[in-house]
């Protein structure tokens, strides 16, 4: 979790892939989030300058813990 990985192009790390085909979103840049919910599902991605605060993002992730 702490190791340098490529997250984008034909050497990204197999999650980082499997995250991108999913959202249909790659990071552009450091601090991309990825919403997964409890089954390991990708549901959202949000861009590194949606702040992890943002209501956008603070509503994904209540709706996620809210799914059962």
């Amino acid at each position: 979790m702490f190791a340098k990985t490529v997250v984008k192009g034909p050497r990204a790390n197999p999650l980082y892939q499997q995250l991108a085909r999913a959202t249909a979103q790659t990071p552009a840049w450091n601090f991309h989030k990825y919403l997964v919910d409890r089954q390991g599902k990708a549901v959202a991605s949000f861009a590194s300058g949606v702040s992890p605060t943002s209501p956008e993002l603070v509503a994904a992730v209540e709706k996620a813990l809210a799914a059962r």
